[in-house]
C-alpha cells in the first residue's frame, strides 16, 4: 500500500521519469542494491543489519495471524501457538521476511504445525486463505485494503515487524530516486 500510494504520487509528479519496480524475497533484493542493480529497496527491516545499508523506518507493524473472516478463530484478539497449533497452514515461502519473522518467533515451531502449503506470492497466498480455513503469518499491514480478510495480533515476544526504506551508505543516489524516497517518507 505505502508503494502504491507513492507510486501514483510521484508519476502524477514527474510523468518523464520511467520507475521499475521490482517484486522478490528481502535477501535477492538487498543483495540487488549491494550489487548498485537497484537505486533502493523497500522491505521490512532484516533481522541481521549490513554496515553497507542503511535503513530507515517507515512504519511499525507485527506479524500477525491472517485469516478469513468466516474462520472459527476470527472472533478472538490474540492467538497463541496452541491456538494455531491444530489449524490448517498456508506459510510465506522461506527467505520472505514474514517467514523469518516467523521462524524467529516460534523456532522449530513448524514440526508441530499442519503447514499444508508454502508459496512465494503474498496475493496468491491471501487469496487462498480467504477462500479456504487456512491461516497465514504475515505483517497486519498486509491487509490494507484487502476484503474478507482479519489480522489477528499473536501472542508471543518479537513480532515487531518494521516496514523500512533501505540504501547503500556512502554512495552518490539519483536525484529521482531521492525525491521518489521523499514522498515515501511522507
Amino acid at each position: 500500500p505505502v508503494l502504491t500510494e507513492t507510486v501514483r504520487e510521484f508519476t502524477i509528479k514527474y510523468p518523464g521519469v520511467k520507475l521499475n519496480i521490482i517484486c522478490k524475497t528481502m535477501a535477492s533484493l538487498l543483495e540487488m542494491l549491494k550489487h548498485r542493480e537497484v537505486d533502493f529497496v523497500l522491505c521490512f527491516k532484516p533481522n541481521v543489519t549490513d554496515d553497507d545499508i542503511e535503513s530507515h523506518v517507515l512504519f511499525d507493524n507485527q506479524l500477525s495471524v491472517i485469516l478469513s473472516k468466516d474462520h472459527p478463530l476470527a472472533d478472538r484478539t490474540i492467538l497463541s501457538l496452541d491456538d494455531i497449533r491444530p489449524q490448517r497452514i498456508a506459510l510465506p515461502a522461506k527467505a520472505t521476511q514474514a517467514r523469518n519473522s516467523f521462524d524467529n518467533v516460534f523456532p522449530g515451531g513448524l514440526s508441530k504445525l499442519d503447514v499444508q502449503v508454502e508459496i512465494n506470492e503474498v496475493n496468491v497466498l491471501l487469496d487462498l486463505v480467504r477462500a479456504t480455513k487456512m491461516i497465514t503469518f504475515l505483517s497486519e499491514a498486509t491487509l490494507y485494503q484487502k476484503e474478507g480478510l482479519k489480522a489477528i495480533p499473536l501472542d508471543a515476544p518479537n513480532t515487531q515487524m518494521e516496514g523500512c526504506v533501505h540504501t547503500l551508505r556512502r554512495v552518490y543516489r539519483k536525484r529521482a530516486a531521492d525525491e521518489f524516497i521523499r514522498i515515501l517518507s511522507q
